[in-house]
């Protein structure tokens, strides 16, 4: 659901699981022009949602824009490292180019997550005592 709201100048909008963005409208507008004149255009904007983004156009037509993403999945940048496939225990350890990494636990029971940004190789070689939450936690 996106909710305009101009008496107080904001965008907000209800996103998956309880998320919540806002934004200022002003940060949508576009800068004021020389000598505090109106900026070029001044147009109608319509908005929609779909999927994966928040959209915007002119309101005369012509092609959406992607304005928001909602579903960046911020382990994209990361690839897989090692695997300690223990039954009821396995750990999976993924790093990106820059060193930062995340250890997954995955048990009988369900995954939990640490993280960090440099220090990937003896993190590993201590899996088994690393601190681990819930995904939403970590990233």
């Amino acid at each position: 659901m996106a909710l305009l709201d101009f008496a107080n100048a904001r965008i907000e909008l209800h996103l998956p699981r309880n998320t919540r963005r806002k934004i200022k409208v002003s940060e949508l507008q576009s800068k004021d022009g020389t000598n505090g004149t109106d900026g070029i255009n001044g147009r109608e904007i319509e908005l929609q949602a779909i999927p994966d983004f928040i959209q915007w156009r002119y309101a005369s037509g012509g092609e959406w824009t992607n304005l928001i993403a909602l579903n960046e999945d911020p382990t994209n940048k990361y690839k897989i490292s090692d695997i300690d496939p223990t039954e009821g225990n396995s750990y999976f350890g993924y790093v990106d180019a820059g060193g930062q990494w995340y250890i997954m636990h995955l048990s009988d029971t369900g995954a939990r997550y640490t993280k960090g940004d440099s220090g990937y190789v003896a993190a590993w070689a201590d899996k088994e005592n690393q601190n681990y939450d819930y995904f939403d936690v970590i990233f």
